[in-house]
């Protein structure tokens, strides 16, 4: 029979909530929270904004509709899903024609600095209106 000291009793839950607690484990949590938020405010907020920007940043030619916004894990860059773009009555007879694109990705410096800042929001959804902007001219 072995008997074992107290002093060296190994107690899977202590154990458990060491790993939970390292610092590795914390920072993990931490960018795992950071990219949830990210893609909420994507397909939140973001994504209502840039659909009412587009319009006026084109010569409110063209209107968009965005299917959904999916930030890439490294948060330098978004994917935009099931992209449309329709004419208007403002648009040319010779640009007029439905854009569809299934896949969309955009470079997309500071992702994570939109969450904290309408400033940062706004810059941005400028800058996506503009990538896609030039998208659109040469697809035409």
């Amino acid at each position: 029979m072995i008997l074992r000291s107290p002093e060296n009793n190994v107690n899977p839950r202590s154990w458990i909530k060491a790993l939970l607690l390292s610092p590795g484990m914390l920072f993990l949590f931490g960018y795992v929270g950071i990219y949830s938020a990210a893609s909420i405010r994507m397909n939140g907020s973001f994504r209502e904004l840039l659909q009412q920007q587009y319009p006026g940043s084109s010569g409110n030619t063209h209107t968009l509709t965005i299917g959904s916004i999916e930030p890439e894990f490294a948060m330098n860059a978004i994917t935009l899903s099931q992209v449309e773009m329709t004419p208007t009555e403002n648009c040319p007879e010779n640009l007029r024609r439905h854009i569809s694109i299934k896949k969309l990705a955009l470079a997309f410096p500071e992702l994570e600095k939109t969450l904290f800042s309408r400033r940062k929001l706004q810059e941005s959804t400028a800058l996506v209106c503009r990538k896609i902007r030039k998208m659109e001219t040469t697809v035409q």
